[in-house]
């Protein structure tokens, strides 16, 4: 019987946002951090702290920034794993990296009101005055990463260091990409911590590959292209 190896999925390459790459700006993890002793990472959901910021978050460690990553929310029937692959996960890319959970419901956070008014409010001590912060973009199409950007937003001085990263918006196939995207130029150190990092995100990797098609390519996109970040 002879067993053939399955190849891995062929990355996704196409959207507005990566058509776009051919002119944007590059830039490093030291012009990013610009002396900050301090980086936090707003994520609505577990795993887009790796997909989307794993390498910056690795070079800045390396670089002996602190790092906080505050996830959102949480999907109940998958608590424990995902908190464990998540710490996993963590401590590939910055060991001594301080991990948050906010708790709130998957697919349900607030655009608005009392309850947006209190998550903001518990958000607020997590993300340190001297750190640059790292939020999803405004314009993702998702609910959720959208609305955590706004929480972010409301959670922080508005003249705080500030960029959003990119997560299923990049794959849009007609987004307008606002002027100042900038690609990451990340260490190949940091880039392959990345990839370790990812593989503890087991749950993560299931679903995507078990959504085949895009989502399986995805994977393998944010592992491969350089990470896109955006102004706040």
């Amino acid at each position: 019987m002879i067993f053939r190896r399955r190849e891995a999925p062929a990355p996704l390459t196409d959207g507005a946002f990566l058509r776009a790459t051919n002119e944007a700006l590059s830039t490093t993890v030291a012009r990013v951090m610009g002396g900050a002793p301090r980086l936090a990472v707003v994520t609505a959901r577990a795993g887009d702290e790796t997909l989307c910021c794993g390498a910056l978050i690795h070079a800045a460690a390396r670089g002996g920034a602190r790092v906080d990553v505050i996830c959102l929310t949480q999907e109940e029937e998958t608590v424990p794993a995902r908190r464990e692959e998540t710490a996993d996960a963590l401590a590939c890319l910055a060991p001594d990296a301080a991990l948050h959970w906010i708790g709130a419901p998957a697919d349900a956070l607030p655009a608005r009101g009392r309850q947006f008014d209190m998550l903001a409010r518990r958000l607020q001590p997590l993300i340190a005055p001297d750190a640059v912060v790292l939020l999803p973009w405004h314009g993702e199409p998702q609910a959720d990463l959208a609305r955590g950007h706004a929480l972010g937003r409301a959670a922080m001085p508005e003249d705080q260091p500030a960029l959003c990263y990119l997560a299923e918006a990049r794959f849009a196939p007609e987004a307008k990409v606002p002027h100042g995207l900038q690609l990451l130029i990340a260490p190949p150190v940091s880039v392959a911590a990345k990839r370790r990092a990812m593989g503890r995100h087991f749950g993560r990797r299931e679903e995507m590959a078990a959504s085949g098609g895009a989502q399986a390519s995805a994977l393998e996109h944010f592992l491969q292209h350089p990470e896109l970040y955006l102004p706040r």
